[in-house]
């Protein structure tokens, strides 16, 4: 680390940066990029029951959406009802499902 980068990262651990909440600009891109989600692979409409595998499954997404749910919970919503229309390549997020 340079030293900026070095006193950051101890300003952060130590609680004095606040204002550093989420992903760094640079950090936003490649999340999009690279991060796997859970991700409507056809149209699903509101009240269709969520299968993976049949209309949602864990992709990169092409688009920027950081609502999907992390893969690793496919199984909270195999089963479940979907409460709104949810597009394909959409993220499925919280609130999306009952």
């Amino acid at each position: 680390l340079v030293p900026d980068d070095f006193k950051l990262m101890v300003d952060t651990i130590r609680g004095r940066r606040n204002d550093v909440l989420g992903p760094t600009t640079e950090e936003r891109d490649m999340l999009v990029k690279h991060n796997r989600r859970l991700i409507a692979t056809r149209d699903i409409k509101a009240g269709e029951r969520l299968t993976y595998g049949g209309n949602f499954g864990a992709y990169r997404s092409l688009k920027e959406d950081f609502r999907g749910i992390s893969p690793f919970a496919w199984d909270k919503l195999e089963g479940k009802t979907a409460s709104v229309a949810i597009a394909r390549g959409d993220g499925i997020g919280p609130g999306d499902f009952a």
